[in-house]
């Protein structure tokens, strides 16, 4: 699902730019940027993944359009729950791909204020918005003795959720740059917390200033 979107984003990068460019020809100088993000964070969930298209517009607001996908274990999983398996492994995750984890993905948009600093190579954000999370976990564990030697009953959710994402950018040149954030994605499903960290790329700023 994350990859779907990867290329997406990468598709919207393309055409929002060619459409930024031809309005430069005839403001130059001007905004908006327009730049993606791919960042990975670590907390509540063992892992997590960040894809996002951001615009910067009207010098200090910001739009942005995310997916956010993070794995665990399930939470009600024993202790002594063992699987043996041939059927390849996760990305970033050691398991087999039949083993049960807790995984989710949430898709939103967020707005926010962008804060200046006396640099141009540090920027902090102030956003949040909607997100619509899809979660998959095993629930009713039950003792069996065979491989696995625990069975238990796959469910889905569907639900919407609240975001917050306080984010430091560091944009080093006009292209290309890194953040780090903090993530939370409050919902009735299972909440998300962590730390992030990732590359940001696209028209991030006009050469050593910020002015419009």
């Amino acid at each position: 699902m994350l990859k779907t979107f990867f290329f997406s984003v990468i598709l919207s990068i393309t055409l929002l730019g060619n459409i930024m460019n031809s309005y430069a020809q005839i403001n130059p100088g001007k905004g908006p940027f327009i730049y993606g993000e791919i960042g990975v964070g670590i907390g509540n969930f063992e892992f997590g993944e960040i894809i996002a298209l951001n615009i910067i517009f009207g010098h200090n607001n910001i739009i942005t359009l995310g997916a956010c996908g993070n794995l665990r274990n399930p939470v009600g999983m024993p202790s002594d729950y063992t699987y043996t398996s041939n059927n390849g492994f996760r990305l970033f995750n050691p398991r087999p791909n039949d083993y049960p984890v807790q995984y989710m993905i949430a898709r939103g948009l967020m707005y926010g204020k962008v804060l200046y600093t006396g640099s141009p190579n540090v920027r902090f954000i102030l956003k949040g918005g909607l997100t619509y999370v899809k979660e998959q976990s095993y629930i009713n564990f039950k003792y069996s003795g065979g491989n696995p030697n625990y069975t238990c009953t796959k469910e889905d959710k569907s639900v919407i959720g609240f975001v917050v994402n306080p984010t430091l950018e560091l944009p080093l040149s006009r292209h290309f740059g890194f953040n780090i954030s903090l993530y939370g994605n409050i919902n009735s499903a299972a909440s998300v917390f962590s730390i992030n960290g990732g590359m940001i790329f696209g028209k991030l700023r006009n050469g050593k200033q910020y002015s419009f």
